[in-house]
């Protein structure tokens, strides 16, 4: 089974033909003239043998027009995302649209008492359980990075590998967290087998994927390209997710940040088919902008939400699944500020054609997260997917034997076509306050953020995620015992 997800008919386009098509003749001006620095010699080695013009001395790599082509050529245009319950797979690619959840925070924050902390492993199994149980996130960041935290209590070398344990663990859906060095890939490849059951239904069904960032502007750093190698071999998705920031490490014209992005974007691509032709590459639409006044970057500015539009429109350009991490806010607690950019930074990517879009959960520029933030998205994502659902004119909507029936000056409320319909026809959130005064001040006057904490209280009390067998998970235990051996005593 694949989850179908939201189908959007009349994507949002912000750019001409004719703008997508100058961006892209610039885009391979630059990847030709400029280049891009790969600081990893099996990939200058790799490009040469291609056909780049590689200075291995500059680790710089000038690549011709006919590698792009070949490389979107053979680039899957949609790809199954998989979780560890079949159930839950997701297909990214098309006109279809899934919600994916989690901000990689370092901190938790407390919107109620405006505090913060350091988060744990509690907190981000916490976390990843009421993400399990929300209705409209479909993924826990895949494709991408999603674990909700990031744990401070466990070695910085050992963090990403129990990150995707804590995922594996309390989610059936498609899930990711970072990877930090090919070490840790070559581990979670064989975490990941032991789940599935061994690495030829791994192969079948790849639960795993690594989010590449470059260095912007127009670099990709050693320990990614290494890690790069690790998944393509596999087949296993690689996706590209820059964050180039305007006016900081890309031009300040949205324009010239978009070149930059799809340029970092595209030669990342044209690696990952090199080493294995095929391999799902995933556009990211993530280009960031700063705060100029003070060099801080923003997460909940309206320029990225214009952007993110634009790169969606890229994707589409190239035939390539895309995603975005927006559902951002530059606010530090979850309030009215938060709410607002959390919800207009959701919408644009969605009415764009995103693929998989979110990140939910986060405050601030990742600043912290927050679970209040979480549960409200929820509620915020239901709204976005019934605009895109838009209004459906046939026969039975247009109720024209209803409406005779029941005349004039007559009510609805007891028609069959009432009852039908209400459903399909109306979203009803889980915990936006539609009372009246009275009936608000009866149930406690209490304003959203109490009410999402109390929903996230009650998924704890009530939800249950799907279990790992003890067998399995007491395999996971010893490898990570013996990952943590490893990796903690190396240099």
């Amino acid at each position: 089974m694949v989850l179908p997800g939201i189908q959007i008919s009349k994507p949002l386009q912000m750019l001409t033909s004719d703008e997508l098509r100058s961006i892209h003749y610039t885009t391979l001006e630059i990847l030709e003239k400029v280049g891009i620095q790969l600081n990893e010699k099996r990939t200058l080695n790799l490009l040469k043998d291609s056909g780049a013009d590689v200075d291995f001395k500059k680790k710089i790599a000038r690549i011709p027009k006919h590698l792009v082509e070949e490389a979107v050529r053979k680039a899957p245009h949609r790809y199954k995302s998989c979780g560890r319950n079949p159930r839950s797979d997701i297909m990214i690619g098309k006109n279809s649209i899934h919600w994916k959840a989690g901000g990689t925070q370092m901190y938790v924050i407390d919107s109620k008492n405006k505090t913060r902390r350091y988060a744990t492993l509690k907190d981000l199994e916490v976390g990843t359980r009421i993400m399990d149980a929300l209705e409209n996130i479909h993924s826990i960041g895949a494709p991408g990075t999603g674990h909700w935290v990031i744990p401070q209590d466990v070695p910085l070398k050992i963090r990403d590998l129990y990150c995707w344990k804590i995922l594996f663990e309390n989610s059936g859906k498609p899930v990711a967290a970072w990877i930090f060095s090919k070490e840790s890939a070559r581990i979670l490849l064989k975490m990941a087998a032991m789940i599935v059951g061994d690495e030829e239904k791994l192969r079948k069904r790849p639960i795993i994927g690594y989010e590449c960032e470059a260095t912007s502007p127009l670099q990709y750093a050693t320990h990614s390209l290494e890690i790069v190698w690790e998944m393509a071999s596999y087949g296993f998705p690689v996706f590209f997710a820059p964050m180039p920031m305007a006016g900081v490490t890309a031009p300040v014209t949205l324009a010239g940040t978009l070149v930059v992005h799809n340029a970092e974007v595209l030669s990342g691509i044209i690696v990952t088919q090199l080493i294995h032709p095929g391999t799902p590459c995933v556009y990211g639409a993530t280009a960031h902008t700063a705060d100029m006044r003070t060099g801080q970057i923003s997460c909940g500015s309206i320029e990225n939400s214009l952007l993110a539009v634009g790169l969606v429109q890229l994707s589409k350009f190239y035939g390539l699944p895309s995603y975005s991490f927006w559902g951002t806010t530059d606010s530090n607690v979850f309030d009215a500020q938060a709410g607002f950019e959390i919800g207009m930074s959701s919408l644009f990517p969605a009415l764009a054609g995103c693929n998989s879009t979110g990140n939910f959960g986060a405050l601030g520029a990742d600043q912290g997260a927050s679970l209040e933030a979480m549960v409200a998205s929820n509620d915020i994502m239901g709204y976005i997917n019934r605009i895109i659902k838009s209004i459906k004119v046939d026969e039975n909507t247009l109720a024209l034997d209803t409406i005779r029936k029941v005349g004039i000056g007559h009510h609805y409320l007891a028609q069959k076509h009432t009852r039908e319909n209400l459903l399909k026809e109306h979203f009803f959130p889980m915990i936006f306050e539609r009372g009246s005064w009275d009936l608000w001040v009866q149930r406690g006057s209490r304003d959203v953020v109490e009410r999402a904490r109390e929903k996230a209280e009650d998924i704890l009390n009530t939800h249950q995620p799907e279990p790992i067998s003890n067998e399995v998970k007491e395999e996971l235990e010893n490898l990570l015992r013996s990952a943590e051996k490893q990796l903690t005593h190396e240099r």
